[in-house]
């Protein structure tokens, strides 16, 4: 996980001309990459950490949010977030600012 990732006063947000689509209730969702046209899908939490950053969100809170509704401990879901947050950034679905 990058040190951006884990600085409070970064937040994220989704890249607005990523086009996505919730499958199968609330499960699952695919995004599609906007300049590839590159589907990817996303698990439970990732669609809720998806939804999350609709606006700018710290990773903070981002986590705060996970733990409350996902059975997971604390310093997993701080590293898979971070991780998911990196990724997101490098196939340009999120922004990024300090």
């Amino acid at each position: 996980m990058s040190k951006s990732s884990q600085d409070p006063t970064t937040s994220y947000r989704q890249n607005l001309d990523v086009a996505w689509r919730r499958i199968r209730g609330k499960d699952s969702a695919i995004l599609v990459l906007p300049m590839t046209c590159e589907v990817v899908g996303l698990n439970e939490v990732a669609v809720r950490v998806w939804e999350l950053i609709e606006d700018w969100q710290s990773v903070p809170r981002i986590v705060e949010v996970i733990e409350s509704e996902f059975d997971a401990p604390r310093d997993r879901i701080l590293e898979d977030v971070g991780l998911f947050l990196e990724d997101l950034l490098v196939r340009e679905l999120a922004e990024r600012r300090a």
